[in-house]
């Protein structure tokens, strides 16, 4: 969890580098938590690493199908 929060507000302040790094390990710790995918796949938007950012999201929705943000998300970069 404190790998999830630190990226967050790693994101949050513009440090993307260090947001990917560090959700990157909380997905590493905890590859069941879709909650983890999806804020990765966010970094990595934003960070303009799409196509990682759509692997993080379709990783998010293969473990909770029906996560509305994570399908939202998935379109944005696929420009649907």
């Amino acid at each position: 969890m404190a790998h999830d929060t630190l990226g967050k507000v790693s994101r949050d302040l513009n440090q993307l580098d260090t947001a990917v790094d560090e959700l990157r390990e909380a997905v590493r710790l905890d590859p069941a938590n879709y909650l983890y995918s999806f804020d990765l796949g966010r970094a990595y938007f934003l960070n303009r690493d799409y196509p990682n950012a759509r692997k993080s999201f379709e990783q998010a929705l293969s473990l909770k199908g029906d996560f509305e943000a994570a399908w939202y998300d998935l379109g944005v970069p696929s420009g649907l």
